[in-house]
């Protein structure tokens, strides 16, 4: 009877492809969180330079619009420092496995077959497969809420600097 190697090959590729494709889709969160902290990190400083501008004339600025303007820039703070928290959560480091390397695969390979030596590392591969699969869904769900709590932080940012907007008009007249 011949044995079909191909097929273990075939597995062997797929399996290996899996294992690729969750790679990449694990990497792409990590580039995705960046990508959110660089830009509320720009925000967060332009933010900062109006409002610090804000502060200096406080005194100025008479009566509730001033306190509210105050409470909504507290406010905005903190829903960047919670997206923040959210967004360095996904960059964290999470411990991850590897196909292993050392001797004890290549004594495998001198004493045992082909086939039993892809069907082992087409299991490998798929136990790393689904350790990447866990790890991305955490990854992702907290790429979710960091990018509500952006959300948020913007629009109340927006609504903050409407106030300083509408603070400093009614202190020109």
């Amino acid at each position: 009877m011949t044995i079909d190697r191909e097929k273990y090959k075939i597995l062997y590729e797929y399996q290996k492809t899996q294992y690729d494709d969750e790679k990449l889709r694990y990497s792409r969160l990590d580039d995705k969180a960046t990508k959110y902290l660089t830009s509320l990190a720009f925000l967060t400083t332009v933010y900062t330079f109006i409002v610090s501008n804000y502060f200096k004339d406080l005194d100025k600025f008479l009566g509730c619009l001033k306190y509210l303007s105050i409470l909504s820039i507290g406010i905005t703070f903190i829903l960047f420092f919670i997206a923040w928290g959210y967004l360095f959560k996904v960059l964290k480091s999470e411990k991850s496995a590897r196909l292993p390397t050392d001797n004890s695969i290549v004594e495998s390979f001198h004493n045992h077959s082909l086939e039993s030596n892809l069907v082992h590392i087409s299991e490998l591969h798929s136990q790393l497969i689904d350790m990447y699969r866990e790890i991305s869904i955490i990854k992702n769900l907290k790429l979710s809420k960091g990018y509500d709590w952006i959300k948020r932080s913007y629009i109340s940012m927006g609504f903050s600097l409407f106030l300083i907007f509408i603070s400093l008009a009614w202190n020109s007249l």
